[in-house]
């Protein structure tokens, strides 16, 4: 098995099963943003979503 490893003072290392693993976070982020942004074109923003925050800058911008 390869391993990769950083040996720098906090001791922190990264193993093949953390690599292994990033796909899966990386498309659960993927599908969330997806799913926000057919929320945003429906025009339904969920309150504390990123896109909440980004719609509340926009209409103060707009003077809404």
């Amino acid at each position: 098995m390869r391993t990769l490893s950083y040996d720098g003072a906090d001791g922190f290392d990264v193993d093949d099963r953390v690599l292994a693993h990033l796909p899966a976070v990386i498309q659960a982020k993927r599908l969330v943003l997806e799913d926000e942004l057919r929320a945003e074109i429906r025009g339904e923003v969920p309150p504390g979503s990123h896109l909440a925050g980004t719609a509340k800058n926009v209409k103060r911008a707009e003077g809404r």
